[in-house]
């Protein structure tokens, strides 16, 4: 009698081992992103910068690109002009100035090229510490209605499905997919150490400035460097994407309860002045 009942509980123990397994993978199915969804998020979000970079479109509102900041530094020139203070006196100053990016995006039917959207965006912002810039288009309204959500968790595993999207070599528009490899990557770039997700979805030249997002289709990261011949690639972490733009006052993008892009420039111009 013991024993039938021992192997009644081990019955009844595998029988809801295998309905909760069924459950969490039925709760995995659902939040995957799905392949129909993913394939009208890159038409939308992603974009050429120049005709050597990636960018991802993150504000459908604000018209604002996010990529990396050795994208678009050969539109920031360095130049020395003579000002006079309060005082008088004249003084050389070095000064940067920003040129006008060119910013676009293809669209295909079938294998054929059928048009291609053209902007001019501006350079909000561009820091080499981080290796990130921030685009503006110069227009009124976007045709797109879809733009990139930002990873909100805590943290990023290591194994972690992970896609890669940009325009590898020129070939606009395209995916990969693999894994997070590591998330405490750092890696010595000039005289500074930077952080990075280490991951295996193959990128090369040109995908630099697109994006990483999780299987929940979530950013997670902005790709900027990868070994030649290898599946190593580095992306700039989210978290470090967010203080950058929490700098610029886009805080809005991923925290509803953030002040909004005018509510913070008021602040901080009256922080400015004060």
């Amino acid at each position: 009698m013991q024993r039938m009942d021992q192997s009644f509980h081990r019955g009844e123990n595998m029988k809801l081992t295998t309905i909760t397994a069924a459950l969490a993978l039925t709760a995995s199915s659902a939040l995957a992103w799905e392949v129909e969804d993913l394939n009208e998020h890159i038409e939308q979000t992603n974009f050429i910068v120049g005709n050597h970079c990636s960018g991802t479109l993150i504000s459908v509102e604000h018209r604002l690109v996010l990529t990396n900041e050795h994208c678009t530094s050969k539109y920031v020139s360095t130049v020395t002009e003579k000002v006079v203070d309060e005082k008088g006196v004249v003084q050389e100053v070095r000064m940067q100035r920003t040129q006008d990016v060119p910013v676009s995006q293809k669209v295909y039917k079938e294998h054929k090229l059928v048009s291609q959207s053209s902007y001019i965006g501006d350079l909000v912002d561009f820091d080499a510490d981080t290796d990130l810039s921030l685009i503006q288009l110069r227009v009124d309204k976007l045709p797109q209605t879809r733009e990139a959500e930002f990873f909100t968790g805590d943290q990023v595993y290591r194994g972690e499905v992970a896609y890669a999207i940009g325009n590898p070599m020129m070939l606009d528009a395209s995916v990969t997919k693999g894994i997070v490899s590591n998330v405490n990557r750092l890696v010595q770039i000039g005289r500074e150490e930077r952080a990075y997700y280490q991951m295996d979805a193959g990128i090369v030249g040109g995908s630099s400035g697109g994006s990483l997002y999780n299987e929940n289709g979530l950013l997670i990261g902005v790709p900027a460097a990868g070994a030649r011949g290898t599946s190593v690639g580095l992306a700039i972490p989210y978290n470090i994407v967010m203080n950058f733009l929490e700098s610029n006052c886009y805080s809005e993008l991923w925290d509803t309860e953030a002040p909004t892009f005018e509510e913070c420039s008021s602040e901080t111009e009256g922080e400015e002045e004060e």
